[in-house]
């Protein structure tokens, strides 16, 4: 491992020393103006077949009169900005920047920046065979500066690195072995080296456990048994189906028979859903008590014996049943219609006993 990385850093020195020599001639001038010159492009493109997952190069230099221009620096931030909508070509190394004087008072910026190539192109999920990148428009900002030293105009340079594409074989460069690893095929994994994570303090342990402890104690909490609230009254915004049979009454223009039956359903559903009770254990002895001897209509019993499958004097489960329910369903059992002129009363009633409130603007809630 530490062999490959040496290899590695001997043939970026070695690019770096060929830089004044070579540089020049392997990147070609793709910007030219009366202040400033650019070489860029990709000085192994051409030279060798490209594969997935290889290093290249990719050089910028710029030529200027450092009296009368200054440049921005060309650091990773040009890369990045440059190449931010091609996720497929990846940064590897930060970015080399050397400067060379050269005649006069004419300079030359030159920086290496390594690179490699590990997705499709266009953001695409599957590319099979060869890909082609077309090379992004790249920018170098500078200033003209008057005899004071003052900026006195900004310009940028606006090209396409040399060849103006990539040429990607779908293949990788080497035949692996049977020792072959991943860092030996792909350089750095084709991902960065992992940051350390220095290990926590001790006092940031005992503040983590700390965290935790309150953590698990707020959880035992909330998890214990809770007193039960009182209940409020309620608004009739359920979808059960004695709330839906509620809603229902409030339509004026129902049959009397029809009517009376909704009433009578809805009673019925309240008491075996609200407290698991089944009214019709009332209709023995107790219901001619509490009816004051009132001769329930046979018919309508009959419905709901068929109906819900009730046995006079079945026991039921559950909660003991308020007596006002008792009371109001004995009551509505033994009317066989009611008419218009009592609808409200028993309306009224019925919103008593379930606890909802009636949905009717008073004079008071009008003022």
């Amino acid at each position: 491992m530490a062999a490959t990385l040496a290899r590695r850093i001997a043939v970026i020195a070695l690019l770096l020393a060929a830089a004044g020599v070579s540089s020049q001639e392997s990147v070609p001038i793709v910007y030219e103006d009366n202040y400033i010159t650019v070489h860029a492009g990709l000085p192994e493109s051409g030279a060798r077949a490209v594969h997935l997952g290889d290093l290249l190069s990719l050089v910028i230099e710029v030529v200027f009169d450092a009296r009368r221009i200054q440049i921005e620096i060309l650091d990773d931030d040009v890369f990045q900005r440059a190449f931010s909508g091609m996720p497929a070509i990846r940064l590897y190394a930060p970015a080399i920047v050397t400067t060379r004087k050269e005649s006069g008072d004419r300079v030359r910026v030159t920086t290496y920046w390594r690179l490699q190539v590990l997705g499709c192109p266009d953001a695409l999920t599957s590319c099979p065979g060869s890909r082609s990148y077309e090379l992004p428009v790249m920018t170098v900002a500078y200033q003209l500066i008057d005899d004071a030293g003052n900026s006195a105009d900004s310009r940028a340079a606006r090209f396409r690195p040399w060849p103006g594409k990539i040429d990607v074989a779908p293949a990788i460069a080497v035949i692996p072995g049977s020792g072959t690893t991943l860092t030996d095929i792909l350089p750095g994994g084709a991902y960065d080296s992992p940051q350390p994570i220095a290990e926590l303090a001790p006092a940031r342990s005992m503040l983590l456990a700390a965290g935790a402890l309150l953590l698990l104690t707020g959880f035992l909490a909330s998890a214990g048994e809770r007193r039960p609230q009182p209940l409020a009254a309620r608004s009739r915004d359920s979808n059960n189906r004695w709330q839906q049979t509620l809603a229902r009454l409030e339509d004026d223009t129902m049959p009397d028979d029809e009517w009376s039956d909704l009433l009578r359903r809805c009673i019925t559903w309240y008491c075996l859903d609200e407290f698991g009770r089944n009214p019709y254990a009332w209709l023995g002895a107790e219901a001619s008590d509490t009816a004051s001897g009132a001769e329930t209509p046979e018919g309508a019993r009959k419905f709901f014996f068929d109906a819900w499958g009730a046995k006079a004097g079945d026991a039921a489960s559950g909660a003991e049943t308020p007596e006002d329910a008792r009371e109001f369903f004995l009551d509505v059992l033994q009317q066989a219609s009611i008419d218009p002129s009592r609808r409200a009363d028993y309306l009224d009633r019925l919103l008593g006993v379930t606890g909802h409130i009636r949905h009717a603007a008073t004079v008071e809630q009008q003022v």
